[in-house]
């Protein structure tokens, strides 16, 4: 072919786009011969890079089904000069319109090159040996010149589709954990509130993810594992705890001695004796002087973490073993802390991060810090923790006694304030 037109018919002008794309297919003989369904196939796969919908795919198609053979030559003919008329046929029959406008997207996206004759006519000239000498219609041949950009391009979306599709994956097996653990974890400790775990899990699951971005998929798989990690920890530490509950009462019942005249006689011994009086159980015992209602003074958000109101030390225990896990803190560094401060110290140190957990990084290492001080005392800690109260409350605090006394608004004797000192 002796020229190629570079203009397309009627009122439509040059645009940059069309220049660019003629300049890069001059060099068409540089480049290797492809095989035509491997560009399409390509293309299928990046289509939403240059807006194309599924109708242009099939358009183009059908172009290529009209090139014969399977691969596309730079040396060969690369204008398909077939009519609406069959394409339109090829192409599934749609209508005339819908071809015309997506041949125009796939000729402004770069992929076709019109070649339009002087009347807008698609046809060929053939020699005197009936080679095709000239022929005009649509040009492919920038399917050779971009089919490495085409390729790269489908290459990183499929890596970045199985990349979704595993953090998918991962979201949902989590889901599926969580909600099966909760289960678990309700039937084998209903005392324990377990709701908080669970509106947090439904708030998650009502997002839909199926439009979200790796960076979003990412950020709902942190939240999920972090949630996870809290109901682990906070179950396994009360099924350790039941375990070794357990496994007393489970070595008493296997007590067993063949002499059964000895048992018997046990057994009557135990009935002739009288009950034994009950000793009351020790206190708690730390290095300060404290009681529980200054404690929950100092830190009310405790009580958010209990379905009942806090009114006694074994409550408050159970509630801060509770939120450990929650902070971060393991059960071998918790049991090593309670070793070193004792069990009310740690719980009341921890009740004390737990108020000003805004304004400390790692809660955990906050506490084995403090746990490594020697002769260290909580009770500053909640004195200054009342003080930041009572500026916002109608409580006067006065320190200047040994020990705190809460002066209430109704200037009640101190006389008359119940509390519950405990000996350190």
């Amino acid at each position: 072919m002796d020229f190629i037109p570079v203009t397309p018919f009627g009122s439509a002008g040059v645009t940059p786009d069309m220049v660019k794309s003629q300049m890069n297919c001059a060099r068409i003989t540089d480049f290797n011969p492809i095989n035509k369904w491997d560009v399409l196939r390509y293309l299928s796969c990046i289509r939403k890079e240059f807006n194309l919908g599924d109708r242009a795919i099939t358009v183009l198609q059908a172009l290529l089904s009209f090139h014969k053979g399977d691969v596309l030559d730079p040396k060969g003919n690369l204008i398909v000069f077939a009519s609406n008329q069959k394409l339109c046929a090829r192409a599934h029959n749609i209508s005339e319109a819908t071809l015309r406008r997506h041949i125009a997207r796939l000729v402004q996206s770069g992929i076709l090159i019109r070649r339009d004759s002087p009347n807008g006519k698609r046809y060929s000239r053939l020699d005197s040996e009936g080679t095709i000498k000239r022929a005009f219609g649509l040009d492919i041949t920038p399917l050779i010149v971009r089919f490495r950009e085409f390729a790269a391009k489908a290459k990183e979306i499929v890596r970045q589709q199985k990349e979704l599709a595993i953090q998918r994956e991962t979201i949902s097996l989590l889901r599926r954990d969580l909600r099966k653990t909760l289960v678990l974890a309700n039937q084998e400790f209903p005392k324990v509130s377990w709701e908080m775990f669970s509106a947090r899990l439904e708030q998650i699951v009502l997002q839909r993810l199926r439009n979200f971005d790796a960076t979003n998929l990412l950020r709902i798989q942190k939240e999920l594992e972090v949630l996870a990690h809290s109901v682990q920890e906070m179950l396994k530490t009360l099924i350790e705890t039941a375990y070794l509950n357990g496994n007393i009462d489970q070595i008493e019942r296997h007590i067993y001695d063949s002499n059964q005249n000895i048992i018997a006689h046990a057994e009557l011994e135990a009935i002739e004796k009288p009950p034994l009086a009950k000793t009351p159980a020790p206190l708690y015992k730390t290095r300060s002087n404290i009681d529980l209602k200054t404690v929950l003074q100092a830190c009310p958000d405790i009580q958010q973490y209990s379905t009942s109101k806090i009114i006694t030390w074994n409550h408050f225990i159970d509630v801060i073993e509770k939120v450990r896990p929650m902070l971060g803190l393991s059960m071998t560094n918790w049991q090593k802390i309670k070793s070193v401060m004792g069990p009310l110290s740690a719980a009341v140190t921890l009740c004390g991060i737990l108020q000003r957990i805004d304004q400390i990084a790692s809660p955990a290492g906050y506490l084995q810090s403090l746990s490594k001080r020697s002769g260290f005392s909580p009770l500053p800690m909640i004195m200054a923790l009342c003080r930041e109260q009572l500026k916002s409350s109608r409580v006067a605090f006065d320190d200047t006694l040994d020990g705190p006394v809460y002066l209430l608004a109704n200037k009640k004797a101190p006389s008359e304030i119940r509390t519950e000192p405990l000996g350190f």
